[in-house]
């Protein structure tokens, strides 16, 4: 699944983690469907928050598609709401899967007159490049 991961690098003896995590957790309720969430308690996992230079807690990193998108420190519930949403709402529209069919529904209203080999020619494409990208 390539779609949106939000991981939050944490500890148990830090306040603001303790004052974050209920919406935190609330968010991944509300997103269980569009996004995975993932707590990383850095006493415990070194190597990982090392990696990614986590120096303050709480941390959130947001990847779409594997690449990390957006990150902050604190607890900014606001913040850690905004963005969740972009991170899922990007990842929404990088996820497309193209079908002839759909192609077609889409250039029945759109464009009536266009050929299904012309169709056809634009779903090659849109493979093409999705495939270099």
């Amino acid at each position: 699944r390539s779609g949106a991961v939000i991981v939050d690098f944490y500890s148990d003896s830090c306040g603001p983690c303790r004052q974050i995590a209920p919406a935190y957790k609330a968010l991944a309720k509300e997103y269980a469907s569009k996004a995975v969430f993932v707590k990383v308690d850095v006493n415990r996992q070194h190597q990982i928050s090392g990696r990614y230079g986590v120096r303050s807690m709480p941390t959130f990193l947001f990847f779409v598609g594997g690449k990390k998108y957006k990150e902050f420190s604190g607890a900014g519930e606001q913040q850690l709401r905004q963005f969740t949403k972009m991170s899922v709402d990007k990842a929404d529209r990088e996820n497309v899967e193209l079908t002839f069919e759909s192609m077609m529904e889409f250039y029945a209203v759109n464009d009536p007159m266009k050929a299904e080999e012309d169709v056809e020619a634009v779903l090659k494409r849109c493979a093409g490049q999705a495939k270099a990208g």
